[in-house]
């Protein structure tokens, strides 16, 4: 029998995982990754897996919450000045700070990690592939495209966080980061990303 504490610490850890798993794209699902069907039926086998992917989720989730404080912050500090609380030099110290930490957050992240790579796959028959990337606001996206519309990568010493992934007759372009991340197979990734990146 559950008594009223114990019921009250169980939904406290749901509540507590549930965030987790939200702020980090439910990593258990994303874990262990061998075949992964669309709608079409088609399967797909994962050949690339990013070791970043927890760091860069967390970093776009966050700046939700940062925009939100923000204005929250600066809301409550004009607040302070109507009843005399803080003088007004004070309140623009506040909000230019709060405005420049997420102006910050937003920009960095958006250099970073906007339409990066975390998953690539590619399909039983080697002619399509399916990559899996972090959009603006740190959401998973799907893209499912042609192995012949994918332009090779260019290698580039400058390029830790700008190896750009293009295609043809198409100005979208999507980020890949190599270094520490786990590539599946390796002749498979070079057929579809080029040889030149390895």
């Amino acid at each position: 029998m559950l008594t009223l504490t114990r019921l009250k610490i169980l939904i406290k850890n749901n509540v507590f995982n549930d965030c987790i798993r939200a702020i980090t794209c439910k990593p258990n699902i994303l874990k262990n990754i061998s075949k992964v069907n669309n709608e079409n039926s088609t399967i797909y086998n994962p050949i690339f897996k990013s070791a970043y992917m927890p760091t860069f989720i967390c970093l776009n989730k966050l700046k939700k919450m940062s925009a939100i404080s923000n204005c929250v912050v600066i809301s409550v500090s004009f607040g302070f000045k109507i009843f005399d609380l803080l003088n007004y030099s004070e309140v623009m110290y506040i909000s230019m700070i709060g405005i420049g930490l997420t102006t910050g957050l937003l920009t960095s992240c958006w250099l970073l990690s906007d339409r990066l790579v975390i998953y690539a796959y590619i399909s039983d028959d080697e002619l399509k592939c399916r990559m899996s990337y972090i959009s603006f606001w740190g959401n998973r996206n799907e893209l499912y495209c042609n192995i012949d519309d994918i332009k090779p990568i260019k290698n580039s010493k400058l390029d830790f966080f700008n190896h750009k992934i293009k295609f043809v007759n198409n100005n979208n372009s999507f980020k890949i980061i190599l270094q520490d991340s786990t590539i599946i197979n390796n002749a498979k990734f070079r057929k579809i990303f080029g040889d030149q990146i390895m």
